[in-house]
């Protein structure tokens, strides 16, 4: 499956929620309050909990929120089509493609404030996304606007991966923007309906 890259802009929620392997090797969700929950089964309350996180002045600010009105609307987050190995032996009948691991693709775009000093979404943005190897779960939701509480029954996808390198966008007589494309980690959760 390719991709969504552009669907009604009201209709879409895109968030950054910190990311942290335990011990054990499970991945966890943190809330803006420091309460987990398991990277494959989030709960609705810590998901919620994020969606409200729209300003660099909320509670846990400083390590996720909700970007969505933050990003242009030629993002990129989603399911590539998976890489196949090719090989054939002499006993492969015709020509054989093998999946070999899921395409994750991921591309956001957003503005940036001229003044760092503001509170905004804008800032927000800017602030989770200006470091590198700072790890995220990128949360996917269509169909509901970005400021619509999160409840059991939506369907949600979850990209765990590493900020780049950003990219600061300055152009003349245009809006400033940051472009970030974070390394996925190879850990997902596609297509997953909320308990």
């Amino acid at each position: 499956m390719t991709s969504i890259d552009r669907l009604l802009r009201a209709n879409r929620t895109i968030m950054q929620v910190p990311v942290y392997e335990k011990v054990d090797g499970s991945l966890v969700i943190i809330s803006p309050t420091g309460t987990t929950t398991p990277f494959f089964t989030p709960s609705v309350a810590v998901l919620d909990a994020w969606r409200q996180v729209v300003t660099t002045n909320a509670t846990g600010a400083a390590h996720g929120g909700n970007v969505s009105c933050a990003i242009l609307d030629d993002a990129s987050l989603g399911m590539g089509e998976s890489e196949t190995d090719t090989e054939l032996t002499i006993c492969s009948i015709g020509n054989e493609a093998d999946p070999t691991f899921a395409n994750i693709e991921i591309e956001l775009t957003g503005l940036r404030d001229r003044n760092k000093a503001d509170t905004g979404v804008f800032n927000l943005w800017m602030q989770l996304n200006y470091a590198v190897d700072a790890r995220y779960g990128y949360v996917d939701r269509i169909g509901f606007a970005s400021t619509a509480a999160f409840a059991a029954g939506q369907i949600i996808s979850i990209y765990d991966a590493y900020t780049d390198v950003p990219v600061d966008i300055k152009e003349d007589r245009g809006n400033l923007k940051l472009q970030q494309s974070p390394v996925a980690s190879g850990n997902y959760l596609d297509r997953y309906t909320l308990a």
